[in-house]
């Protein structure tokens, strides 16, 4: 199964510490942010990793040369579905997806391999605690997850801690079939939004992630989720950067 690492953006967020590299290539702990990616995926046997760049792309080629690489040349334009969707050629035979400028670690993953859903969503239960510790000028929503039982039902950008089961982390599974209804509701959605508001996005081109998910949910799609603690960090900011290397990084289940 292919992973798709979703990279292009300039993580405007961190600047000045993402003025000379993208956000993945920022080290955690002794390693870029998009090594503790691969190493999660790669202890699992999931090596087969094609990366969508844009901002910065060839100092991440120059890093991991044997990833497939795809460009998002409209990379300032556009947003995280956009960038996906350069990579669709390789969803035909299902795949997982994560962004690029998160930490996780093999624990994330784990939960996977017991979820039998066509579209699985990684949420990470524990992170009002992680948000509690962030400073006021660091706050930063969050993509609250809602479920009922097996099943995901809403996801909002939510500040602060919040009454949501968990967060979702950026990485999902998609079964063959799974990915067929993703793409097929993104391009039913692209054909009627196109240059209009989407779900909480002002328009259908800067649109992220989980604004297709909320597609695919109010359509009654069934989205499973694969529960985990202490095994994602989201760094948005240099204060998150700061706690991360401090306190977070040493909090993560391996």
């Amino acid at each position: 199964m292919k992973v798709i690492i979703i990279g292009a953006g300039r993580g405007s967020r961190l600047r000045p510490l993402t003025d000379d590299r993208p956000k993945c290539m920022l080290p955690v702990d002794g390693r870029p942010i998009l090594q503790w990616i691969l190493d999660a995926f790669g202890h699992y046997g999931l090596n087969d990793v094609v990366f969508v760049g844009g901002y910065r792309m060839a100092s991440v080629q120059e890093y991991a040369p044997n990833l497939h690489f795809v460009l998002n040349d409209q990379w300032p334009h556009n947003n995280i579905l956009a960038s996906l969707f350069y990579a669709e050629e390789f969803m035909d035979e299902g795949f997982f997806c994560s962004y690029a400028d998160t930490i996780i670690t093999p624990a994330l993953l784990a939960p996977f391999f017991d979820e039998t859903s066509d579209i699985t969503l990684s949420l990470d239960t524990s992170s009002n605690e992680r948000y509690s510790q962030r400073p006021p000028q660091a706050h930063a929503p969050i993509e609250g997850t809602y479920i009922d039982g097996a099943r995901v039902t809403q996801i909002d950008r939510v500040i602060g801690t919040s009454d949501a089961y968990g967060e979702f982390t950026g990485v999902t599974r998609f079964s063959a079939a799974g990915a067929q209804i993703f793409r097929d509701t993104y391009h039913n959605a692209k054909e009627s939004y196109a240059g209009k508001p989407f779900q909480l996005s002002p328009s259908f081109e800067t649109c992220y992630l989980i604004d297709m998910y909320r597609e695919m949910l109010d359509a009654d799609v069934p989205i499973g989720h694969a529960a985990s603690r202490y095994s994602y960090l989201e760094i948005d900011t240099p204060e998150d950067y700061e706690i991360a290397q401090r306190e977070w990084v040493h909090q993560l289940q391996k």
